[in-house]
């Protein structure tokens, strides 16, 4: 049977209009939640002010160098000014400056916060030096020849390297052929870290010894086959590999008499011995001949850092795939970047920019009295930091 049809005016006088306005156990429940939501709310943060702890404003844990100021905000995020802007959001060069001395990146730079550049609040493992390449391309995309990534537009090393200073006569592809191999003479130093002798604020490790390779001595590289082979004199003995004047005085020390024969067989040795290996001697008639220092870069970036320690584990021809069939000491096998790129990539190896490029120069680090106290780190004290406002201000004017 079919429900009988009923109109709307008939069922409106079934629906309560005051319902809503009569006490219900659930409503009152539901407003007695969220009103004790909001007082706790507000007891926990007053108890966070009154405990003096901000790491609930924090949006993550910093790093592990600054964890132990990690629950003191206010050591770092210091007050910018009265009222409204005394918010503690940024972080000055101020507040960095009291702890380190990062000397300005260069002067082209345009003005800028360190903290524009380091980011904070990444992590326990997360490193500060760490730039990324976003940051950096903010100004060297711009540049001639612009680069906004390692992997996308890095020219060719080739162009970049400093130019060739060299006046040794160094052929590589006869050295190779005689069955020598790249760490007969190329090899990385190592120093002896009782000796360390401060340079700066920082200390010549020995891992940084490594980096580089030790520039290659007749002494210690070429002595033990050269010797005998390019000093034979007219004589028949072999003279010194020294400088000019003390050549000289051992010609005449050891074959006293004719000076006219000696002459001969000084001259003979300039232009046989010496010239063949040292580019530019300049014979002068009645004098003793001038020889150009020999200049044994071991850089050749001068602007870019690079590690051979940290690259021990390849092959050197796997880089330097060319030098075989290098005959002049001015053709350098620098690698390709491609070759670089084909370990530098992203989720491989490092590829940012820092690895490679020193922005700060060090060289100008100053030390920086320390400021902050343990009571501060504890909470024990009034914590407020030291007079960042006098102090600060010194160390920014010395900065500059």
């Amino acid at each position: 049977m079919a429900r009988r049809a009923r109109t709307a005016k008939q069922l409106a006088p079934r629906i309560e209009i005051d319902y809503f306005k009569k006490p219900h156990p659930l409503r009152r429940a539901r407003f007695a939640l969220s009103l004790a939501g909001v007082v706790i709310a507000a007891v926990w943060l007053l108890g966070l002010a009154a405990a003096k702890s901000h790491g609930v404003y924090s949006p993550g844990p910093v790093s592990d160098p600054h964890a132990f100021i990690g629950q003191k905000c206010e050591l770092c995020h210091l007050a910018q000014g009265p009222g409204l802007r005394k918010a503690r959001l940024k972080v000055s060069d101020q507040a960095c400056l009291a702890c380190h001395d990062g000397p300005e990146h260069q002067s082209s730079v345009p003005a800028s916060n360190c903290a524009s550049c380091h980011a904070e609040h990444q992590g326990r493992l997360s490193q500060m030096v760490h730039v990324r390449d976003v940051d950096c391309a903010k100004c060297h995309a711009t540049l001639d020849p612009g680069i906004s990534r390692f992997n996308k537009d890095h020219p060719e090393f080739g162009a970049l390297k400093s130019p060739s200073k060299a006046t040794i006569r160094l052929n590589h592809k006869a050295h190779l052929a005689q069955s020598l191999t790249c760490d007969t003479c190329h090899h990385t130093g190592v120093v002896d870290p009782t000796t360390c002798k401060p340079v700066g604020a920082n200390c010549v490790r020995p891992s940084d010894s490594l980096a580089l390779m030790v520039p290659v001595t007749y002494k210690d590289d070429c002595q033990a086959c050269h010797d005998a082979l390019n000093f034979q004199t007219a004589f028949g003995d072999t003279a010194p590999h020294d400088a000019p004047e003390k050549v000289d005085a051992w010609f005449k020390s050891t074959h006293p008499g004719d000076g006219a024969k000696l002459q001969v067989a000084e001259v003979q040795l300039w232009v046989n011995g010496c010239s063949f290996c040292h580019a530019g001697v300049q014979l002068v008639p009645g004098s003793l001949p001038k020889i150009a220092p020999a200049h044994v870069a071991a850089r050749w970036f001068d602007k870019a850092v690079f590690s051979h320690d940290a690259h021990r584990s390849l092959d050197c021809l796997t880089c330097h795939a060319s030098i075989s069939n290098s005959e002049k000491a001015e053709q350098v096998d620098l690698p390709s970047v491609h070759t670089c790129q084909s370990c530098h990539q992203p989720q491989r190896v490092e590829s940012g920019c820092f690895g490679c490029h020193v922005y700060h120069d060090w060289t100008k680090e100053k030390a920086v009295p320390g400021k902050i106290t343990p009571k501060q780190i504890a909470g024990l004290g009034a914590g407020k930091p030291a007079n960042n406002s006098i102090e600060q201000k010194t160390l920014s004017a010395d900065r500059r």
